[in-house]
C-alpha cells in the first residue's frame, strides 16, 4: 500500500513539475533525418511543420545526428520546412500525420543559397506504412469514415474490417472483452464487461463517437507498445474532430420505412395459413388471414455540426448532434392455455386409443400434433374426474383449485393462442400468443471540442460528450407495462500538450468518463407462475453509474538516436449500483415439486411407479399432462423468497432495492525506446508494469471471515 502512495505521489509530481499536456495515445507524431547529398547528417537544421488552417506551428533543430521530431502532434496533413545555410531550402506539401502510426519523413538537402526553394513531392502524399515500430493495425481517417457505408451510422462497424478480426470483436485470438478503447486518450472502456447492457458490442466506447465527430481511429491488432498494452487485446485509439480557421457546417436526415424491410420468418410463418389447413385460432379467423403482420420499422437519424475561429489563430471549436428516432416493432411469443382446452376447464391430452380408424379432433381446431395415423386420437379430462381418478389411484384427493381453473380461463380469454408453431407450447393445451411489441428507440448525442494555441510550444484542449438514450422493450403482454432502458453517460477531457525543448515533450491529461443507465422494470410486486402454462416474467428496476477518473502522464525524450518516452497511467474507478432484483419473492405451481418429479400426478404409487391414472396416455405426453394438471391443482410448490441485511446484519423490509457501490484503482507505469540505429532500421523495445487494487465494497457489507483459510480447512 506504501507503495501505491509513493506511485501516485511521484506521479503528480511529475505532472505538476512538466507543466501539463495531452495523453499517452490519440494523437500523432513525425519524425525524421536530414542529411547532405553524401548522406551524412545534418545539425543544426531549422525544421518546421505547420498547418495554416488551424494556425498550427512547431519549429525544432535537428541534433547532432540529424534527427528531429514534432510529438505530439494532431492528425492531419502538415506542410514541412527545412531550413540551413548552404543548403536550399527544403519543402514538403503534404506530409500525413496518423493517429498512433508514427511519421517517417527525412529528407536529403541540396547544396546552394538557402533562398532556392526544393519542393519535394515522391513518397510524401501516399499511403503511410508505418516504418518506425512493430505495431500492426489500419488507420481510418475522415474522409473514409464519411464515405464508407455504415449501418445506422455506426463508426464501430468499420472497427472490424481488417485482418484477424472477427465481427463479434476477437482479434487475433484475443477475448472481444480485452480490447482497450481510448478517446482522445482518456479511458472510454465499459469496465463491468459482460453486464454491458448499455453497448452491447465489442470496440464499443461508452461514450457514443459519431462519423462527423471522429477524426480518425486506429485499431492495432498486434504488437502494441509499452505505452499502449494496457490489456491484450486490440489497441484502439479515437481522436475526436477540432476546429479551424475556416468556418465548416454540415445538416443531414436519414429516413428508412417499412416499406423497405422484409417480414420476419417467423412471423410468417405463425401467421399464414394456407387453404389445406384446418387451425382456426378464433371463431372469426377466417382461412387465410395473417395473424402477424409484417414489424413496422420507421428509422430517423438526423444531425449536424459546425467548426470555426472563436478568435482567429488562437482559439477554435466544434460542435456536432446527432438524433437518433426508431419506431419500431419487435415480434413477441409467450406460452399461453388455449381457450379451447384449459380455457374451458378440460385437460386434453393424446391417447394411444384405436379409434375406430379415424382421428378424433380436439376443440382447438386441430388434431394431436404427434398423430402420423389414424391409431391416435385426443381424450379430455375434466377437474372433477382428475381429483376423482387420483383419488383412486391414491387414496388422497389432490385438491383441483376453482381459483387456479378460473384465473386459466381468463387468461385464455385474455391472449387468445395464435402461433402453433413447434416451441410454442404442447399445441394441446398450450401454445403461443404472438405480438408486435413496440419498441421505440430515442437517442441523443452531443459532441463539443474547443482547441486553444496558448503559445508556440504550449496548446490545449477540451471535449465534452453528453448522451440521453432511451430504449424501448417489449412488455410481457400488450396490456402490460412496457420496460426501457435510460442510457446518459457523460464524459470530458482535458489537455495541454507543452514542447519544452528541441529534445523535451510532455503531454498530460485528465477525463472523466461517467457510465449512468437505469432499467425502467414492469413490475413491483411478487412473481406468480404456472410453469409452462403460464407465466410472467418480470423486470425488475434497477440502475448503475460507473465514474472513471483517468490521470495519464507522456514525456518524450529525444537523445541522439533514440526516442525515450515514460509516463504513468492512473485510473479510479467506482461503481454504484441499485437493485430491486432480489425484493420480492418468487412462487411457481411446478410438477417437479411433487414426488418422483411429478410422476405421481400422472402414475399411482408414492413412487410415480405403478399404472396410469389416465387411461392410455401416451408416453410422449405425460410431462406435458403433469405441467397441466398442477396447473390445476394450484398449489404453489415452489416457492423462493429473498432477504435483504443491512451493515448491522438486520433483515430488511421486502420491496426495498438494494444499493451497492464498489471500488478499485489501478496503476500503470511504462518506459519505452525508439532507437534508430539506421536510416532503415528501427528497433523498439519497452516495459510497462501494472497493478490493481482489490474490488472493494465501499458500504460496509463485505465479508471479513473471522479464521484464516488454513484453520479452515484443517
Amino acid at each position: 500500500m506504501h507503495r501505491l502512495i509513493l506511485l501516485l505521489v511521484a506521479s503528480l509530481l511529475l505532472v505538476v513539475s512538466a507543466n501539463v499536456a495531452l495523453a499517452q495515445s490519440g494523437s500523432a507524431s513525425i519524425r525524421g533525418i536530414v542529411t547532405d547529398p553524401q548522406g551524412s547528417p545534418v545539425a543544426g537544421a531549422t525544421v518546421t511543420i505547420a498547418a495554416p488552417e488551424r494556425n498550427f506551428t512547431r519549429t525544432q533543430v535537428t541534433n547532432s545526428d540529424g534527427g528531429y521530431l514534432f510529438k505530439p502532434v494532431p492528425p492531419g496533413t502538415y506542410r514541412l520546412e527545412i531550413e540551413m545555410k548552404g543548403f536550399k531550402k527544403a519543402l514538403l506539401s503534404a506530409v500525413q500525420a496518423l493517429v498512433d502510426t508514427p511519421k517517417d519523413a527525412d529528407v536529403q538537402l541540396e547544396v546552394g543559397n538557402v533562398s532556392e526553394t526544393v519542393n519535394i513531392t515522391s513518397g510524401v502524399a501516399e499511403a503511410p506504412i508505418n516504418t518506425t515500430d512493430a505495431t500492426i493495425g489500419n488507420t481510418f481517417d475522415g474522409r473514409r469514415i464519411s464515405e464508407l457505408p455504415l449501418n445506422a451510422r455506426n463508426v464501430v462497424g468499420l472497427l472490424s474490417l481488417q485482418p484477424g478480426v472477427t465481427q463479434s470483436g476477437y482479434v487475433n485470438g484475443g477475448r472481444s472483452d480485452q480490447a482497450n478503447v481510448t478517446l482522445d486518450g482518456v479511458d472510454v472502456n465499459e469496465q463491468q464487461r459482460g453486464l454491458d447492457v448499455v453497448t452491447g458490442n465489442a470496440f464499443s466506447s461508452v461514450l457514443r463517437v459519431t462519423p462527423d465527430s471522429v477524426q480518425e481511429f486506429r485499431v492495432t491488432t498486434t504488437n502494441p507498445n509499452a505505452n499502449q498494452g494496457r490489456s491484450s487485446g486490440a489497441q484502439v485509439s479515437l481522436v475526436t474532430k477540432s476546429g479551424s480557421n475556416d468556418w465548416h457546417g454540415l445538416l443531414y436526415e436519414y429516413h428508412r420505412n417499412t416499406v423497405t424491410t422484409a417480414n420476419d420468418w417467423l412471423s410468417n410463418a405463425a401467421g399464414s395459413y394456407g387453404p389445406n389447413d384446418t387451425q382456426v385460432l378464433t371463431g372469426a379467423a377466417k382461412v387465410g388471414d395473417k395473424r402477424s403482420p409484417r414489424p413496422p420499422l420507421l428509422r430517423n437519424i438526423f444531425g449536424g455540426y459546425a467548426s470555426g475561429p472563436i478568435k482567429h489563430d488562437r482559439a477554435y471549436f466544434f460542435f456536432t448532434y446527432e438524433g437518433f428516432r426508431e419506431a419500431t416493432a419487435t415480434p413477441v411469443t409467450r406460452t399461453v392455455p388455449i381457450l379451447a382446452s384449459l380455457g374451458q376447464g378440460n385437460v386434453w391430452y393424446e391417447s394411444t386409443v384405436v379409434s375406430g380408424g379415424s382421428r378424433i379432433p380436439n376443440p382447438a381446431g386441430f388434431a394431436c400434433p404427434i398423430a402420423t395415423n389414424a391409431s391416435r386420437r385426443c381424450l379430455s379430462v375434466t377437474p372433477a374426474q382428475i381429483g376423482a381418478a387420483f383419488t383412486v389411484a391414491n387414496g388422497v384427493s389432490p385438491g383441483v383449485s376453482a381459483a387456479a381453473v378460473s384465473y386459466l380461463q381468463d387468461i385464455a380469454k385474455r391472449y387468445p393462442a395464435n402461433d402453433f408453431t413447434t416451441g410454442s407450447g404442447d399445441l394441446t393445451n398450450t401454445a403461443g400468443f404472438r405480438f408486435n411489441a413496440n419498441t421505440p428507440t430515442n437517442n441523443n448525442v452531443y459532441i463539443a471540442k474547443f482547441d486553444f494555441n496558448i503559445t508556440s510550444n504550449q496548446s490545449m484542449f477540451f471535449r465534452g460528450n453528453y448522451q440521453d438514450d432511451r430504449i424501448g422493450q417489449a412488455p410481457q403482454f400488450p396490456d402490460q407495462p412496457a420496460p426501457s432502458v435510460w442510457s446518459h453517460p457523460k464524459g470530458l477531457a482535458i489537455g495541454h500538450a507543452w514542447t519544452v525543448s528541441n529534445r523535451i515533450v510532455n503531454n498530460f491529461v485528465y477525463g472523466l468518463t461517467r457510465l449512468s443507465f437505469s432499467q425502467l422494470g414492469d413490475s413491483s410486486a411478487n412473481q406468480i407462475s404456472f410453469r409452462n402454462i403460464f407465466g410472467f416474467v418480470p423486470t425488475r428496476t434497477s440502475s448503475r453509474l460507473t465514474p472513471v477518473h483517468n490521470f495519464a502522464d507522456d514525456v518524450t525524450w529525444t537523445k541522439g538516436n533514440h526516442v525515450f518516452q515514460f509516463g504513468p497511467n492512473i485510473r479510479f474507478i467506482t461503481n454504484t449500483r441499485d437493485s430491486f432484483g432480489s425484493a420480492y419473492d418468487f412462487m411457481q405451481t411446478n410438477p417437479s415439486g411433487y414426488n418422483a418429479s411429478g410422476a405421481i400426478l400422472t402414475r399411482a404409487g408414492a413412487d410415480g411407479t405403478g399404472a396410469q391414472i389416465f387411461a392410455n396416455v401416451d408416453p410422449n405426453f405425460e410431462a406435458s399432462l403433469r405441467n397441466a394438471i398442477s396447473a390445476y391443482i394450484g398449489r404453489f410448490s415452489s416457492y423462493t423468497a429473498n432477504f435483504q441485511y443491512d451493515s448491522s446484519g438486520k433483515i430488511r423490509s421486502s420491496g426495498l432495492s438494494a444499493k451497492r457501490s464498489f471500488a478499485t484503482q489501478e496503476y500503470d507505469l511504462y518506459f519505452q525506446d525508439g532507437w534508430r540505429m539506421k536510416q532503415n532500421l528501427t528497433v523498439s523495445y519497452g516495459l510497462r508494469w501494472g497493478t490493481s487494487t482489490p474490488v472493494y465494497e465501499r458500504q460496509g457489507f463485505e465479508v471479513v471471515p473471522t479464521t484464516s483459510l488454513g484453520d479452515f480447512f484443517d
